[in-house]
């Protein structure tokens, strides 16, 4: 797990004469943001990627990054057996939980014949 990186794409997309951050969005949100950013981050939370795309401001891009390394850096904690986000904010997926999901997946079949 020292080695890997998660991603994430965030479109900036006019809402009601305000910006709205949105997380993996939909091919007609890209059509209709101002700004589409491509982040990526590695197992210790570094910035490793920026890619944008479009008009943004200087506080529009610290809100993408936030909502990036959100999404890409945090992890749900377990509190009585329930899955609850630390943010109740936040919403996207949980990016170190479903890599090491994946990761033990991998490995349990491999390791199967033995």
């Amino acid at each position: 797990m020292k080695a890997t990186a998660t991603s994430t794409v965030v479109a900036v997309v006019p809402e009601d004469g305000s910006n709205k951050i949105v997380a993996d969005p939909s091919p007609k949100d890209i059509g209709e943001a101002t700004s589409l950013h491509a982040l990526a981050f590695t197992s210790h939370d570094e910035l490793l990627l920026s890619e944008s795309e479009g008009d943004f401001t200087v506080k529009e891009w610290d809100d993408v990054y936030e909502r990036a390394h959100q999404i890409c850096c945090q992890t749900t904690s377990k509190q009585a057996g329930i899955d609850m986000m630390l943010d109740d904010d936040a919403s996207g997926p949980d990016m170190r939980h479903f890599l090491r999901s994946a990761l033990e997946t991998k490995i349990a079949s491999d390791l199967y014949w033995k």
